[in-house]
């Protein structure tokens, strides 16, 4: 192994795709702690001996959640709720002098949700629901702690864990083609091994846990299993046991060189350090995944060349070569009929129909035609991905050894190239207004133990955020093909909407309804970038997944009474924001002057 190559390809890699590369491994940091330097907690076992008072196999080496939610479990086990309030404001004070750490907890509803949860908070006022449900019983502090637990064994289990799998199977993709598709990101659900893939990364997790209670075995056994999460990512139709074998047997000669090419990435590490993870999120991290990704790509190459006992499992030959003309065009045969089959079914618009289909996804006229249109644009979605593979530059996701066409996703069809009616359109905006309201209220209530009735109207309803999903799947209909492009639209959008917003109340009736003072980059306190980011995401997946699914149950429901209800709600709206125009809705939890500086929640 010639470090030097490995690490300038892994440098070529991560050029090649950095931006997809830095957002994986941003989300890989954020949801999985994968490039977390030091362990947040003990191990999930002890913590859970301590509370249960019984021996119980050790599930991750990682959790969720900070000391204080488990003293503070412990302290609801032990039926002392007094000492359980005090751990949860301990740890809420020590957040808020957390002011310099990159990924700080002090200000912003991301932060609170994080605190809550992790403090214990969410604990103390789950009890107090639990036990006044029950008269009092004391099995409700028995069934808060089962339910506590099995939260964070289900988190770990199934998202942390496959978050680490996804990452390492873009790395691979990365490393052999021009373009990954975003849809590769539900790799083990198209193939429907998500369960299967985290119950064998669970097994991989809980023996390595084991070896470091022995301290200088968890260090030994971490290099011998090094390669389980990218044997899993190649295949996820092993099991647990047999990637830690051949992990082993692959590694088996090789610990130290892999421990060799980690000391060769410690200025890196020392780098990120000293500018408190920056250097990691924008170059370190993506680039050692990638340098860790090409080590198992020549492991893999040197194992099959001496054909070691066990290696043909890892039988996903095309994430390492691209494949022959005569097996693409076997397994992609049908893209031609496809192409017919537009060219005989193509619905044809015209005059102002055209433009608003192509230009702002509204649909107008007769709906007749409106399913055929897009079931053509879908089609036509999926052409181009196959294009993209026909031409070698992206996995052929039909010469997958696990490979079901009808798992869409896998496939890479893409059901959000669609135009909406206006009805669908008028009772989305509420369904999304009123979500919007049910989440202010509903975190106002975590937060304050306080029932308040947010927003300007007296309704249960936000518009905020109805006219910004809706404006989201108008406004950037030209930008939808291309998932960054849309993340930076939705930001910018997000921002012009909410500032003006704000400016216009504030200058209406001298309050607010939010601010961002003392957040991270706030603007006038209207803006700040920690909501643009919260919106932006909500944008993407209002415009990639919720709208298209909503559009979908729409559609089969009975257009008369979606009418009926459509007219009663916009009626309802119309007085309700008539009566708010002259006297809003305002009061403790929901508004504040002008001139006084106040955090509160977003709109």
């Amino acid at each position: 192994m010639n470090r030097k190559e490995i690490k300038a390809e892994a440098k070529k890699v991560v050029k090649k795709h950095y931006l997809l590369s830095v957002a994986i491994c941003l989300m890989a940091m954020l949801f999985s702690s994968v490039f977390i330097n030091q362990m947040e907690d003990n191990l999930v076992v002890e913590k859970i001996n301590e509370v249960m008072g019984e021996d119980t196999v050790g599930m991750n080496r990682f959790s969720i959640s900070d000391e204080s939610y488990w003293t503070v479990l412990e302290d609801i086990h032990e039926n002392d709720l007094d000492k359980a309030q005090n751990d949860v404001d301990k740890a809420l004070e020590n957040y808020q002098q957390k002011q310099t750490d990159i990924l700080g907890r002090s200000q912003g509803v991301i932060a609170s949700l994080i605190n809550t949860v992790c403090s214990g908070e969410i604990l103390v006022l789950a009890y107090d629901s639990i036990t006044s449900m029950m008269g009092g019983s004391g099995i409700g502090g028995f069934l808060l702690i089962l339910l506590a637990v099995g939260f964070q064994l289900a988190v770990i289990i199934f998202l942390k864990n496959m978050i680490h799998l996804i990452m390492n199977r873009i790395f691979l993709e990365e490393s052999t083609y021009d373009h990954v598709p975003i849809q590769h990101v539900f790799y083990f659900d198209a193939v429907n091994r998500w369960i299967k893939s985290a119950l064998s990364y669970l097994r991989y997790n809980i023996q390595l846990s084991l070896w470091y209670l022995t301290i200088i075995g968890g260090f030994i056994k971490e290099y011998s299993y090094a390669m389980v999460p990218y044997i899993l990512a190649e295949n996820p139709d092993i099991s647990g046991k047999d990637a830690i074998a051949l992990s082993r047997k692959m590694m088996d000669g090789h610990k130290m060189e892999l421990f060799k090419l980690d000391l060769s990435m410690l200025g890196w590490f020392v780098l990120d350090y000293f500018t408190i993870g920056i250097t990691g999120i924008f170059w370190s991290n993506p680039y050692y995944t990638a340098v860790l990704t090409q080590y198992y790509r020549n492991r893999r190459r040197a194992c099959m060349e001496a054909q070691m006992e066990g290696i043909e499992v890892l039988n996903d030959t095309y994430l390492y070569e691209l494949p022959q003309d005569e097996a693409l065009n076997r397994a992609y045969r049908d893209v031609r009929m496809d192409q017919m089959y537009i060219a005989d079914n193509q619905v044809e618009l015209h005059g102002i129909q055209k433009f608003f289909v192509e230009n702002l996804s509204i649909w107008v006229g007769s709906t007749k035609n409106k399913r055929t249109w897009q079931a053509i644009e879908s089609i036509k979605a999926q052409i181009s991905n196959d294009e993209a593979v026909l031409d070698k530059k992206a996995y052929p996701s039909r010469l997958s050894p696990l490979y079901v066409r009808a798992r869409k996703h896998f496939n890479g069809q893409r059901d959000f190239m669609r135009a909406y009616t206006v009805q669908s359109l008028v009772l989305m905006f509420f369904i999304f207004a009123i979500g919007g309201w049910l989440w202010e209220t509903g975190l106002c209530l975590v937060q304050s133990g306080e029932f308040a009735n947010r927003g300007t109207m007296l309704g249960p309803w936000l518009p905020i955020y109805g006219a910004g999903a809706i404006l989201a799947l108008i406004v950037l209909t030209k930008l939808r093909k291309h998932p960054l492009a849309t993340f930076t639209g939705a930001f910018i959008l997000s921002g012009v909407i909410e500032y003006g917003t704000a400016a216009v109340l504030e200058s209406m009736y001298g309050l607010k309804w939010w601010d961002y003072s003392g957040y991270f980059l706030n603007l006038n306190g209207r803006i700040c970038l920690e909501g643009l980011i919260l919106f932006a995401f909500g944008c993407m997946a209002v415009i990639y997944a919720i709208a298209p699914e909503l559009d979908n149950l729409l559609e089969k429901a009975d257009a008369r009474i979606l009418s009926v209800v459509s007219i009663v709600l916009a009626v309802l709206f119309g007085m309700d924001a008539v009566s708010s125009l002259k006297n809003p809705n305002t009061g403790k939890n929901i508004t504040s002057p002008v001139t006084e500086v106040h955090t509160s929640q977003s709109e």
